[in-house]
C-alpha cells in the first residue's frame, strides 16, 4: 500500500515535469525483454522515504509498476502487465534530494511462429493409438474414421471467412477424439488464432468440443454446432512446456464433423 501510495503521489507531479537539463540520462536500452524489471543499485543504503518515486511511461501515460527495496542499496522496479512489443518506454527515478534520471528502453519485436508449420506436433493419438510424426505436413490418417489435415491455405469457415491457413480436424464418425501435443519448452507466451467449424460440416447435426491445456492447466474448452459462430482466442501459455489441443465429436454416431483451428500462431 506504501507503495502505491508513493506512485499515485507521484504520477500527478512528474506528468507536469518534462525531461529536462537538471536530469541524469542513462543510456537507451534496446531489445528489452516484455517483462524486463530493472534494478536500480545506490552507492549509499536506501529506504522509502529517500524516494519520491520511480515511474515507466509510454506515450506520457504511466503503467502500473511494483517497487520492491532489495537489499540495502537497490530497487527493482517491475511491470505488472508485460510491456508491448516494438515500444519505447522511459523509466524515471525520482529522490528526495532532488536528483533526478531517466532512461529510454525499447522493446523486442514480436515474434510469431506457426503452430503446425514452424512448430510441428510431437504426438497424435486417437483413441487409445499413439504416433509420432515429425510433420502436420504428412496428412496422414491414423484410422479411417479420423483423420488431421496438413496445414492448408485458404481454409473457408462456416460463415464464409476465408484463412490464409489453418489446421482442419476431421471426424467421419461422429465420436471419435483426437489429442495432439506440441513441445513448446517454455519458448512462447501466448497462442492466438480463430477456432471455427470448417465450411464442409456447417449442415451437419451433433457437436465437437475443443479443449486445450497449457500443460496440466485447461486454457479452452467449447463444445461446438454446426451453427457456431467462429470466434478469436487469445491465450496465456507462458512457462508451459507442452501444448496440448484435444478434438472430440459428440454424436450422434455416422455423424461426419470437422472443425478448424485457423491463423494459429504462437508468440514469444
Amino acid at each position: 500500500m506504501i507503495f502505491m501510495l508513493l506512485i499515485c503521489f507521484f504520477n500527478t507531479r512528474a506528468f507536469a515535469e518534462p525531461i529536462g537539463s537538471n536530469w541524469t540520462n542513462f543510456n537507451e536500452k534496446y531489445n528489452i525483454s516484455l517483462s524486463k524489471s530493472w534494478k536500480v543499485n545506490f552507492s549509499k543504503e536506501i529506504s522509502l522515504d529517500k524516494i519520491d518515486g520511480a515511474v515507466i511511461e509510454k506515450d506520457n501515460k504511466f503503467i502500473p509498476v511494483n517497487i520492491n527495496i532489495s537489499g540495502n542499496n537497490s530497487i527493482t522496479i517491475t511491470p505488472i502487465n508485460n510491456y508491448e512489443p516494438n515500444t519505447r518506454y522511459c523509466l524515471k527515478l525520482f529522490l528526495n534530494n532532488n536528483k533526478k534520471y531517466y532512461m529510454y528502453f525499447n522493446t523486442i519485436k514480436e515474434e510469431i511462429n506457426y503452430l503446425g508449420k514452424d512448430v510441428s506436433y510431437m504426438n497424435f493419438k486417437k483413441s487409445n493409438l499413439l504416433s509420432n510424426f515429425n510433420t502436420l505436413y504428412d496428412n496422414k490418417t491414423i484410422e479411417p474414421n479420423v483423420s488431421l489435415s496438413p496445414i492448408k491455405e485458404n481454409l473457408k469457415d462456416n460463415i464464409g471467412n476465408l484463412y490464409g491457413h489453418g489446421i482442419a480436424f476431421y471426424d467421419t464418425d461422429g465420436v471419435s477424439s483426437m489429442h495432439l501435443e506440441y513441445p513448446l519448452l517454455n519458448k512462447y507466451t501466448r497462442f492466438k488464432g480463430t477456432i471455427g467449424i470448417e465450411t464442409s460440416s456447417r449442415s451437419s447435426n451433433g457437436s465437437i468440443s475443443v479443449k486445450i491445456y497449457a500443460d496440466d492447466e485447461k486454457v479452452y474448452d467449447k463444445l461446438w454446432e454446426s451453427e457456431t459462430f467462429p470466434e478469436n482466442i487469445d491465450l496465456d501459455i507462458q512457462n508451459t512446456q507442452k501444448l496440448i489441443i484435444e478434438v472430440k465429436g459428440n454424436g450422434p454416431a455416422l455423424q461426419k464433423h470437422s472443425i478448424g483451428i485457423y491463423n494459429p500462431i504462437l508468440i514469444k
